[in-house]
């Protein structure tokens, strides 16, 4: 048994997850002790990959040990996601975000989750795709290659001028403005990679919703939102926003083992898209479908998870790294790592040979903190950074590339003096 900040997590057997009590507010110093980091060291780098908390490696290092001891003892779990531990993993990841475990596909990460939305999507030629200029590569590829298959058109849109002044009504506007008769899709990040801008997913939802009236079901709008650099560190429910899919990957804010994400769709969304390679989570109806040999039923998240074997110790861990926020509560988690992000960003906003290149405004303001030097590339910035024990990333190089410090769970106002101190000095 542990305690993290006031919380009792019990470790159970290898075939449940851990149960977490909330019984008092966290203490954020034993927070983070739970991640294996040098104190002395600024990791501040959650939007690239992130460390895991204490119960997230020992939870990996069971099942890691329960295969090496007997490769079938996980047998049963393997075949089925609403059932055994890979339930255990829809389940909360369903509760986390405010929806429902039949709505999730399991994947290894959000390009993977994005792959798998854009290859299954129901697409003709007369229609489009319309994407943003400030899109990850990944998203955009996606989206590309769905059009070549079915001939249909790409094109890409501005959400706003200025990051630094970007607003959240700016950005939903400008969408509802360009979604015209022939628009199918409408794929956004949440946050995006390159700025740091955050969207609001209800008003971008309530735009497309607006659009879709009167439309026939094969005409609908669909609104797809990449979602990593928002989940686990901002406090909505994904799932009753109105978006009709979110891909993400656990691997960043989430805290959850590399190599693990999924896909949430709305309940009448999946239908949209048809299945794309085989899966080894499937049901009564599709094996009846299979071996009749007839047309499948209208499609179900279960089946647009990735056949195959995955790292199932990592998968599994999943449900874990759940239970560790839900433990020290999402609202407070986000509202520290909000806290520490802001400090950050207002004092970097005072250093005046940087240029802030995220927004201040509170409804477009994510926790990545992106900014430039007026005399120094990037990665000349990230390097003298490291020479101080202070570590970032950079932006997608796709873009202009800016550097990056994003706080989270594991650091401290002390990280975030180290690392205005050392760019104060630059």
């Amino acid at each position: 048994m542990m305690s993290v900040g006031g919380t009792t997590t019990m470790t159970s057997p290898v075939d449940a997850g851990p149960q977490s009590v909330p019984e008092a507010g966290p203490d954020w110093d034993e927070v983070r002790a739970q991640f294996a980091l040098d104190p002395a060291e600024a990791h501040m780098t959650c939007c690239f990959l992130a460390p895991l908390p204490l119960p997230v490696r020992e939870a990996v290092e069971r099942y890691r040990l329960a295969f090496e001891r007997n490769v079938l003892w996980a047998e049963k779990d393997l075949y089925g996601i609403h059932n055994g531990l890979q339930g255990d993993v829809v389940r909360a990841l369903a509760e986390y975000i405010g929806g429902r475990p039949e709505d999730i596909a399991l994947t290894a990460n959000t390009s993977a989750g994005l792959g798998v939305v854009y290859s299954g999507l129901r697409l003709r030629p007369d229609q489009e795709i319309v994407l943003s200029v400030h899109d990850h590569l990944v998203h955009e590829e996606a989206a590309r290659f769905a059009t070549q298959r079915h001939g249909a058109s790409l094109r890409s849109i501005r959400l706003y001028d200025d990051p630094a002044h970007a607003t959240s009504h700016e950005i939903a506007e400008r969408v509802a403005a360009t979604i015209g008769p022939r628009t199918r899709v409408v794929g956004v990040p949440w946050v995006h990679s390159c700025t740091g801008v955050k969207a609001s997913l209800p008003l971008l939802a309530e735009a497309v919703a607006v659009a879709n009236e009167g439309r026939a079901e094969e005409d609908r709008c669909l609104l797809i939102i990449d979602g990593v650099h928002g989940l686990g560190v901002e406090d909505v429910d994904v799932a009753r926003t109105g978006v009709d899919f979110f891909a993400s990957g656990t691997h960043k804010w989430m805290l959850g083992p590399r190599g693990t994400g999924f896909v949430w769709g709305a309940e009448d969304a999946w239908a949209q898209l048809g299945p794309v390679f085989p899966s080894l989570i499937l049901d009564r109806d599709y094996w009846q479908a299979f071996k009749a040999g007839a047309e499948l039923p209208p499609t179900r998240a279960k089946w647009m998870s990735p056949g195959g074997f995955q790292a199932f110790e990592n998968r599994f861990a999943v449900a874990d790294a759940v239970a560790f926020h839900q433990s020290l509560g999402r609202n407070r988690v986000a509202a520290r790592i909000a806290e520490l992000n802001t400090s950050l960003r207002l004092q970097l906003r005072s250093l005046p040979h940087l240029e802030l290149v995220s927004p201040l405004e509170e409804s477009a303001a994510s926790q990545l903190v992106c900014f430039r030097h007026h005399d120094l590339p990037a990665r000349e910035v990230l390097r003298l950074l490291a020479e101080h024990k202070v570590y970032g990333t950079i932006t997608p190089e796709m873009h202009d590339p800016a550097a990056r410090l994003c706080a989270g769970l594991m650091n401290g106002p002390e990280h975030i003096d180290a690392a205005i101190n050392t760019l104060a000095d630059l």
